[in-house]
């Protein structure tokens, strides 16, 4: 038997057929999928799936029944100083995400997420057809390594009807391979696109109607107060590398921004260039983020919380003294509550435009899963509290941001002398059990023989907050004086040969 569903593990939502005899057998390629689409399934069998409720003590983990899981969330709760947090995954479904957030309102506090939401930009944002029909296109990020099926795509605008790309990141990826690449200091992309404004306002080169869009005038003048020597030099790109893209945007009629997830905010100053240009943003917001947009999710920062509900997402993103992780496998967190797999699940996803996908249920939870839905009700009734009715909006306004960029580009000093550049490569964390590969880091030729490194080396990445291990791949995929660690953060950074 086959059945149709959807793949969880991002935004384009593709679709998966499963085969199903007793239990699911694999997958029917009945379209593109990418590594992480063939391998989703296998969440449901795994050997690190989580089976009981489980709460981290001095002694290691302990198994609790229900009733004593949610009796000790519920207290956490009640008995909090500090604020609450509730960060949610796009790899919920609607119907999860909805009730999650109608907790969160009952709780008086906001729903977070780590996805990219349309409401950060104020611009047009388009969907993945437009790739058909632009004459342009700029890539913000690494679309063809986070998102691979998107790039046949881009590729296919390329070569059939001659589309110029142009792509910035701060790692020579994949999609370098096949466009005009600009690649800056880590964290500094903002830097670039706030100076590719300024070129096409200053030389008059900026489509004339952007000129009656609210906050120009104020965009004008901001503009005009920065140097150009100074974006220079923090980025590290040069004003006349950047001519030719400046000039394909002004010539183009239908141009294409495509923004991938970073560790930089650069919505705004996309947005601007979009206004400036003519340009529509597709925006690849990480996991599914439709439903999120629509109830008005915040996008995660530095907040730190006394007590953190964590509903299908990496709970090392979040900051919290105690953190309760809602998840289908064993992770570190103070409290884990186990909740089925996308298999085994009924329901829908709201895609990028809007669109809901359905999915079906092809398989039963193991016995001591539970849904989302009765966890969070039986929460609300063990604290006493009424889950509120939900409203579902979706609003923006298309207005320029006329705010300087933030460069998040980190001091180095003797002891962490390596500027690290980094962007998330899994929108889902059931994939950091999936993945096949072992963690890598990429170091340029010159820095590894300065270091004595070679390839598949392990090395310990130290910085002044933490330390992880990895293999090493020498690669000219990044700067002097850089190392691509992905999934990590921008910061300064040491070696160490294990």
């Amino acid at each position: 038997m086959e059945v149709k569903t959807a793949c969880p593990h991002c935004c384009l939502l593709c679709n998966l057929h499963l085969q199903k005899g007793r239990e699911i057998e694999g997958v029917s390629f009945k379209g593109p999928l990418c590594q992480k689409g063939i391998l989703a399934w296998k969440i449901t069998y795994h050997q690190k799936r989580l089976l009981k409720p489980m709460q981290k003590g001095r002694r290691g983990y302990k198994i609790l029944s229900w009733e004593q899981a949610v009796t000790v969330l519920a207290r956490k709760l009640k008995g909090v100083r500090k604020k609450v947090g509730v960060v949610v995954s796009g790899a919920c479904t609607d119907e999860e995400i909805l009730v999650v957030s109608s907790l969160a309102r009952a709780l008086k506090t906001k729903i977070y997420t780590r996805s990219y939401l349309p409401s950060q930009l104020s611009c047009k944002t388009v969907t993945p057809d437009e790739i058909e029909k632009c004459d342009a296109i700029l890539m913000v990020g690494d679309p063809f390594d986070q998102f691979p099926v998107i790039a046949g795509k881009i590729l296919k605008a390329k070569y059939e009807r001659g589309i110029p790309l142009f792509s910035l990141s701060a790692r020579a990826g994949p999609t370098s391979w096949f466009s005009q690449h600009f690649q800056p200091k880590p964290g500094t992309e903002a830097l670039v696109l706030y100076l590719l404004a300024k070129m096409l306002l200053e030389s008059g080169r900026h489509k004339k109607d952007s000129e009656t869009i609210e906050k120009f005038d104020a965009l004008k003048t901001l503009l005009s107060k920065t140097k150009t020597d100074e974006l220079e030099a923090l980025s590290g790109i040069k004003r006349l590398e950047l001519e030719p893209l400046v000039a394909t945007l002004a010539r183009a009629s239908r141009p294409l921004i495509i923004l991938t997830p970073l560790y930089t905010p650069v919505q705004s100053w996309v947005s601007n260039l979009a206004l400036l240009s003519g340009a529509g943003v597709l925006l690849l917001s990480g996991a599914p983020a439709g439903m999120l947009n629509a109830i008005g999710a915040t996008v995660l920062g530095d907040e730190e919380f006394g007590v953190a509900l964590v509903f299908r997402e990496d709970p090392a993103i979040v900051n919290a003294d105690f953190k309760a992780v809602f998840t289908t496998y064993q992770e570190e967190a103070d409290l884990l509550l186990p909740v089925p797999v996308f298999t085994e699940l009924a329901g829908n996803y709201t895609a990028m435009n809007g669109e809901k996908i359905g999915i079906q249920q092809v398989s039963e939870p193991p016995e001591g899963v539970r849904s989302i839905d009765s966890i969070v009700r039986e929460i609300a009734e063990k604290m006493k509290v009424k889950l509120p009715e939900m409203e579902v909006k979706v609003s923006s306004k298309v207005a320029f941001k006329a705010e300087k960029p933030r460069a998040t580009l980190p001091k180095t000093t003797e002891k962490f002398s390596l500027l690290v550049a980094s962007q998330p490569t899994f929108f889902n964390p059931e994939w950091k059990i999936l993945r096949p590969e072992s963690e890598i880091i990429e170091i340029c030729p010159s820095d590894a023989a300065k270091l004595g490194l070679k390839g598949s080396q392990r090395v310990i990445v130290r910085t002044e907050r933490e330390s992880l291990e990895r293999s090493v791949i020498i690669a000219p995929s990044v700067r002097e004086g850089t190392i691509y660690v992905p999934d990590f953060r921008i910061s300064a950074a040491s070696l160490e040969v294990r």
